[in-house]
């Protein structure tokens, strides 16, 4: 593992709250204007038990794109398996991995309470050993 993988690998440790995951960009001045109005990123990383079978992993994507795509604020919502992990610099140890764009670091926080996204995780956690969320500031494409 290269030495910036192992700096944002510590940070993410570091930084778990207890929760469902890790928020990177929780110590940024969210207070600054340019920064409210940043596109956000959002990445979570899902290490699914090991007993599901395929029809299962592809109806809890199925469901996951349909309910979570329809919570106001979120620009961009995509799943995928992971592509490879043979080389020291990749994240190997998770089998879904989830894409996600915010109009704002406010759409963010309204979506980690929206009532739509909290009954997910409440239905869906008995699927998953566990899961690791990257939260970053990206740029609007104009």
């Amino acid at each position: 593992m290269n030495a910036s993988a192992v700096v944002l690998l510590g940070a993410a440790l570091l930084s778990f709250d207890g929760g469902f995951g890790v928020n990177l960009a929780q110590g940024n001045p969210s207070s600054d204007e340019t920064l409210d109005n940043t596109l956000i990123r959002h990445i979570v990383l899902v290490d699914l038990k090991s007993n599901l079978s395929d029809s299962d992993v592809e109806e809890f994507l199925e469901v996951a794109e349909v309910q979570l795509g329809k919570i106001p604020g979120v620009l961009t919502v995509d799943f995928g398996r992971q592509a490879r992990g043979d080389r020291s610099v990749h994240i190997a140890d998770y089998d879904i991995a989830v894409y996600m764009e915010f109009e704002s670091l406010e759409a963010l926080d309204r979506y980690q309470s929206h009532p739509v996204h909290q009954q997910f995780l409440q239905q869906n956690q008995h699927l998953w050993n566990g899961i690791r969320v990257l939260d970053f500031f990206g740029s609007y494409n104009l």
